[in-house]
């Protein structure tokens, strides 16, 4: 190894101090420069997508009846009571068949200037050669008709036959072009079903026409449907009375009832207005109706007196669900990614999503700067 001369030795400066001093400054400057500004350039975005959910509430009203002493109300009802009498015919379901005599109604009609008498087994007689019998005597009042029964000349399925002219065979060839009748219903009858009547069959068919009583009860009122109006049945039954008891073979039996009615009618603008009102009354600060369900608004009678009718309501609504903001505590959100953030609101139950975006595009978590945070409502 060569050695170094005393001349060389000369020209060899001691290491400075302040270099290293230097160099450590620069590299703290920058790294506190970096510090700077991704602290003051970093920013979290975060956009929150309410959640729509449908709420359903249920209010109860005591209306008080327009012709009663509280008729300064802005929402009254009308009632008018009726008693009416209703019958409706059952099949028995199980059942033997047997051939019986087919049966109905014949419009005869008479074109003549007199009046014509027509005799129990007067025969009518129809295109196919099907002969059918007058049940009773009548009198077909001259340019007049009547409505009367024939039956079939004899038994069988045959004679179920479909609305029909007929001619009276008995009577002139002259006579029949004015004289005639005429069937709009089929003949039914001709193949009998007989059946034990049972209690099981018995109480079905009081339930069934329990059910339908409402629309019954409308349709031989000839109550009509009006957009603008409630109509409620308020119904008690005063007496039943069965055709064939439990046990009586037979191929049909029929229920009939007298009934005594409340018709009640509600203007359904005012009482839908009225539940709205009380909907809005019970959302919270943070809540916002969308808007409501109107096709399932519904309303039961729940009793009634002299003076007034008790609805229960029930109304649904899309409500939009809101985050109290103002009051929003940020420091919650520092230093979480987008992972955390999503996981963090999934624990409201009013919100249904959420959008992030950090800048600058290295930032990659919430900065923990409440001023850097930005949560808006989308």
């Amino acid at each position: 190894m060569p050695k170094t001369t005393k001349k060389q030795e000369e020209f060899i400066l001691p290491e400075r101090p302040y270099k290293k001093i230097a160099v450590t400054f620069i590299v703290l400057t920058a790294i506190l420069a970096i510090i700077v500004v991704y602290f003051s350039l970093s920013k979290a975005e975060i956009a929150i997508v309410p959640s729509k959910m449908l709420e359903t509430k249920e209010f109860s009203i005591k209306i008080p009846i327009s012709n009663s002493t509280s008729t300064s109300a802005l929402l009254t009802a009308q009632t008018a009571t009726q008693e009416l009498e209703l019958v409706e015919s059952f099949e028995v379901e199980n059942f033997r068949t047997e051939n019986g005599r087919a049966n109905g109604k014949i419009t005869i009609t008479n074109k003549n200037t007199s009046p014509q008498v027509l005799i129990a087994t007067t025969r009518f007689l129809n295109p196919d050669g099907m002969l059918f019998r007058l049940k009773n005597q009548v009198v077909v009042p001259a340019n007049s008709e009547v409505l009367a029964e024939i039956q079939a000349d004899e038994l069988g399925p045959k004679y179920d036959i479909g609305p029909a002219p007929f001619s009276i065979p008995g009577l002139s060839k002259s006579l029949q072009k004015k004289i005639y009748g005429t069937t709009k219903e089929p003949m039914t009858g001709g193949l009998k079903k007989i059946g034990t009547l049972t209690a099981e069959e018995i109480t079905k068919a009081q339930q069934k026409i329990t059910n339908s009583l409402d629309n019954k009860i409308a349709e031989k009122l000839n109550i009509e449907k009006d957009e603008n109006k409630i109509i409620l049945i308020n119904k008690e039954i005063l007496e039943e009375n069965l055709s064939n008891k439990e046990g009586d073979e037979v191929e049909k039996f029929s229920i009939s009832l007298k009934i005594k009615t409340d018709i009640i009618e509600i203007n359904k603008e005012k009482l839908i207005t009225w539940v709205k009102n009380q909907y809005q009354q019970e959302l919270s600060d943070n809540d916002e109706i969308i808007n409501y369900d109107l096709n399932k608004f519904t309303y039961t009678l729940q009793d009634t007196a002299l003076t007034y009718v008790n609805l229960k309501t029930s109304l649904p609504a899309y409500v939009l669900g809101t985050l109290d903001l103002a009051n929003f505590n940020k420091k919650k959100l520092y230093g979480m990614d987008e992972k955390a953030l999503q996981t963090f609101f999934d624990q409201y139950p009013n919100i249904s999503a959420i959008e992030v975006k950090f800048w600058p595009f290295w930032v990659r978590t919430v900065p923990s700067m409440n001023d850097h945070i930005e949560i808006k409502i989308k």
